[in-house]
């Protein structure tokens, strides 16, 4: 039996976020960037560069911030 990822995430107290199909969706948790697609892929790089310049995850361009 497959795993859906949205389930065992809300099973489990987590937040599942998502965008419509081939939309940017980019979501950073403290340390972690996640993107749901290949069209996130700049603005979660973009993320993490700005996160290692500034050495402590204090700023973001573009996405969610939880």
């Amino acid at each position: 039996m497959p795993i859906i990822l949205e389930d065992f995430v809300k099973d489990h107290g987590g937040k599942y976020t998502a965008s419509e199909l081939d939309s940017h969706h980019v979501v950073i948790d403290r340390n972690i960037i996640t993107g749901q697609n290949t069209q996130s892929t700049v603005t979660a790089v973009q993320n993490l560069i700005l996160m290692c310049s500034n050495a402590g995850g204090s700023g973001a361009a573009g996405g969610s911030q939880k």
